[in-house]
């Protein structure tokens, strides 16, 4: 690629990974602070509700927000902004029909299994439409942003949406509103966070052309064809992921679905930091010609030395992690370790099927998506019964385990190479520096922080991180912060070298 692409690819996958950090910082910090008002009782009923509407906005969605990416990338790299803007007014149409669709659906039919088994009465119901049609909508947005590589405005929105968020659910959980206050306040995030991304768009696409008339029915026709592909396994993953929690409510009640769910909210909010990279990664990958495979492993790779040692040295922390909320949330610590387990092959898993998805092979992101996620949501029904929000944990990892083993079938068909030294070295040197770290009982914030700082060097001591990625990452920083990138790795080539 030439050196203008590879910057623009950087900073906007820069602006993604800040925008994902500060997702996973302030998603912590808001129940960190909502421990601190309200009991995990609380909270376990708030996140039942939560998870059912992101299952709700898949459904909806109807795979759209991923699925116009294969369009919006080609259309935005070659400023077709008349053709981008068509492609996001039909989509917003379509995820339009498909939240009222959905609306209607759970009203007439579902409302009062809601209120026997899951005790969502029409006010908390109510919400859970609102907040998943904003979602919804907040999904196709993003999408679109992302398309544009212009992602800057990414990290703004969510920094504005979770402050508002915050100072929603506090002022209504200070006034008594409960669950339903806490889930109110969790529905404006996204709602605010939608009405700042539609202003960016609108003002992106304010120059385009009138888009041609009579292509409505051709457009629709090219979107539902990307997007169902991506539709079912994005279903199947959200009942796979989300589905736990509203089993474990029911099954053990709403302090353990709370425990869970704050365990699996930390997990999917690392996950996030590979999601920033794979989501860019597919918009430039359906518009490359050459070099797809190399790309994707690149990313793949980069994804896991991000977030590897993070989670892993987590592993050996997690109950002194979990206690930040509160000493009641310390019983989360097992599922917690359970869950993190899952991040190596979902990661690979997750590349993988991006790749495929890019060449258009639409039943091998099905085979993937299925393999992941049928297994698990089959094991909730059993090991929760057995073993708890643990027997959650638990299938939700076997999943990611299995989905892992089916995309190296499908990565060895199409003749995409996995290096596997690397990925044992990217998984064995944190853990036996984790594992040092725990046995000496040194404080948990020291040990993460060495664990980080000790895996990183050896990553580039043995060339799993690499100068040209450390080059690649100093174009997309800004002047200063550019140059002292890559001085400090200079610095510590040479001593490596010594």
């Amino acid at each position: 690629m030439k050196n203008w692409h590879i910057q623009t690819i950087g900073k906007g996958a820069a602006y993604i990974y800040i925008e994902q950090i500060v997702s996973m910082i302030s998603g912590y910090a808001f129940w960190i602070i909502m421990s601190k008002v309200i009991t995990p009782e609380i909270i376990g009923v708030s996140s039942s509700i939560v998870s059912f509407s992101a299952i709700l906005t898949i459904i909806a969605g109807f795979g759209i927000p991923r699925g116009i990416q294969r369009f919006l990338g080609p259309s935005f790299s070659e400023e077709n902004y008349s053709e981008a803007k068509r492609y996001v007014n039909i989509s917003i149409i379509l995820v339009s029909i498909g939240v009222l669709g959905s609306t209607v659906t759970i009203v007439v039919a579902f409302q009062g299994w809601m209120y026997q088994y899951l005790h969502i009465d029409s006010n908390l119901l109510a919400i859970m439409i609102v907040l998943s049609g904003s979602n919804t909508l907040f999904s196709l947005l993003y999408f679109v942003v992302v398309s544009t590589l212009k992602t800057k405005v990414l990290p703004i929105a969510m920094t504005v949406s979770s402050i508002a968020k915050i100072i929603s659910a506090i002022t209504l959980l200070l006034a008594g509103w409960g669950a339903l206050g806490l889930t109110i306040g969790y529905t404006m995030g996204f709602i605010v966070s939608s009405i700042l991304l539609g202003i960016f768009l609108n003002l992106k696409l304010k120059s385009a052309k009138k888009s041609p008339v009579g292509s409505f029915s051709q457009t629709a026709k090219n979107i539902f064809a990307s997007s169902t592909a991506n539709w079912i396994p994005a279903l199947v993953t959200a009942i796979g992921s989300q589905l736990g929690t509203v089993i474990v409510f029911g099954v053990q009640g709403s302090q353990e679905a709370g425990l869970y769910f704050i365990a699996l909210t930390l997990v999917i909010g690392i996950t996030a930091l590979s999601s920033a990279l794979f989501n860019i990664s597919f918009s430039v990958l359906s518009s490359m010609h050459d070099g797809r495979k190399r790309f994707a492993w690149r990313a793949i790779r980069l994804s896991l030395v991000i977030i590897v040692p993070f989670s892993i040295s987590l592993i050996f922390y997690s109950k002194e992690v979990m206690e930040l909320l509160g000493q009641n949330y310390g019983g989360a610590s097992s599922p917690l370790q359970i869950l993190l387990l899952s991040l190596l092959p979902a990661v690979v898993a997750s590349g993988i099927s991006v790749l495929v998805y890019a060449y258009g092979h639409y039943k091998q992101v099905l085979a993937i998506g299925l393999a992941t996620n049928v297994p698990r949501t089959i094991l909730y029904f059993v090991l929760i019964q057995m073993y708890g929000n643990e027997g959650a944990a638990l299938s939700y990892t076997i999943g990611a385990i299995t989905g892992f083993a089916i995309s190296i079938i499908v990565a060895k068909r199409m003749n995409f190479q996995i290096y596997w030294k690397d990925l044992g070295l990217i998984m064995v040197i944190p853990a036996g520096i984790g594992l040092a770290m725990n046995y000496f009982g040194l404080n948990y914030i020291v040990g993460i922080v060495v664990t980080i700082a000790l895996s990183y060097l050896l990553f580039l001591k043995l060339q799993i991180l690499t100068s040209l990625d450390i080059a690649d990452v100093s174009v997309i920083l800004p002047g200063t912060a550019s140059k002292a990138a890559l001085r400090v790795s200079r610095i510590i080539e040479r001593a490596l070298r010594k």
